[in-house]
């Protein structure tokens, strides 16, 4: 992701944190975010394709799919198939890479609209299954995001971790 907040004017991508984490930790990892804002899987396979051939990658996030949710003629197996086209460019890209699957996150929509929440948690379930097939051990990485930012507070106020309906705020991309 790219970090997008405060409506667009500002970004705060998940990735600058993860950075600081590995320079306090002496590592030697450079991270590279290859996210833009609004994008979709669609273009998100093409994109990845091309990436993956100019750059060796030793790990791969993938947080994909909340733009696809937008559009109601998308399916749960339709957004799934083609996150397991990202996933499956990553793990033929070396023999060695680690691929990060990340669940799509909550938002505001999720208690508002029925289909979309329940498209997303089973997509969600599926990116967990996926990640536990045999041909995934030692591989794949499963991140629930889902689980870990939680939109709502006990309260019913929006969580400190949300921006807005859809975006983190810096906090919450630090928290990723």
């Amino acid at each position: 992701t790219e970090g997008f907040y405060h409506m667009g004017f500002r970004f705060h991508p998940y990735t600058e944190k993860l950075e600081e984490l590995f320079e306090k930790n002496n590592s030697s990892i450079a991270v590279v975010n290859r996210g833009i804002s609004g994008e979709t899987t669609i273009k998100m396979v093409r994109r990845l394709e091309s990436i993956l051939q100019k750059t060796r990658f030793d790990f791969v996030c993938v947080l994909a799919g909340t733009n696809d949710l937008a559009n109601p003629s998308e399916t749960a197996d339709s957004i799934f198939e083609r996150l397991n086209r990202l996933y499956q460019l990553v793990l033929n890209h070396n023999s060695n890479v680690i691929l990060l699957v990340v669940t799509i996150p909550p938002t505001s929509f999720d208690k508002r609209e029925q289909d979309y929440l329940n498209k997303k948690l089973l997509i969600n379930e599926k990116i967990k299954t996926f990640s536990e097939e045999p041909k995934s051990t030692g591989r794949v990485v499963f991140v629930d995001l889902y689980s870990a930012t939680p939109y709502y507070q006990e309260d019913g106020t929006m969580s400190p971790l949300w921006d807005d309906h859809l975006h983190f705020s810096p906090k919450g991309y630090d928290l990723f």
